[in-house]
């Protein structure tokens, strides 16, 4: 019979620590794999809430528009802040037109922002455009009566509308 070799020194049993670190690393790298599935799923709905947000907006412009003209905020309904719709306001006059400026010089306060109104916002009456302004009624109706006196405005039928 063979004679077993004698193993002089220490033994490092390692075996079983390897195999518990691999499959700790096997986990781990699971954990990773299912974490970046999760965030693609979470980008995908991020981006797909963006595209319903946009199209709410798209859809309910006009109608925002309308409510806050109705409630006399009309310089947020059709200022900058949302795309004119084809049915907007649309300007009488050039505001570049040298006789708008020097009328603007002549006049300041109300009577520029009357000048001004007009422009971007056409015909409309002095009520509307005392809101617009952020003016009170009688001090629109002086500045629109010095304004049309000057030769600038002219006031039909209770509307303001710029001379031609």
């Amino acid at each position: 019979m063979a004679k077993p070799l004698e193993i002089e020194g220490f033994v490092n049993d390692t075996a079983g620590e390897d195999v518990f670190e691999r499959s700790q690393q096997r986990q781990l790298e699971e954990q990773v794999y299912s974490l970046k599935e999760r965030v693609k799923a979470l980008e995908f709905d991020n981006a797909r809430q963006h595209r319903i947000i946009k199209n709410l907006q798209t859809t309910l412009a006009p109608i925002h528009r309308a409510l806050l003209a109705l409630f006399g905020e009309l310089e947020l309904a059709v200022g900058e802040e949302l795309p004119a719709s084809p049915n907007g306001p649309v300007a009488t006059a050039p505001a570049s037109d040298p006789r708008w400026e020097s009328f603007k010089k002549r006049f300041d306060g109300a009577g520029r922002e009357i000048i001004d109104a007009l422009l971007i916002h056409g015909e409309m009456g002095i009520t509307h455009l005392a809101k617009l302004i952020g003016r009170h009624y009688d001090t629109t109706r002086k500045a629109a009566y010095n304004l049309r006196d000057a030769g600038a405005i002219t006031l039909s039928n209770g509307k303001v509308s710029l001379r031609q």
